[in-house]
């Protein structure tokens, strides 16, 4: 996979993850639950960044 491919596997992961912890968010919130709504976003986080480190890099 070349870098323009790469960035745009990151863009699609953003905008979807965006997405989802912007709803995931709101429901928490309405919920009132900023306990699992901190754990489900370093979940994410943490999730992201093990992907794309793990990602080969091509020089």
């Amino acid at each position: 996979m070349g870098l323009q491919g790469r960035w745009l596997v990151f863009a699609g992961w953003w905008l979807v993850g965006g997405w989802w912890l912007a709803h995931a968010g709101w429901w928490l919130r309405m919920r009132r639950m900023p306990a699992s709504a901190s754990l489900i976003t370093s979940a994410v986080r943490r999730h992201a960044r093990v992907c794309y480190s793990e990602m080969p890099c091509e020089s």
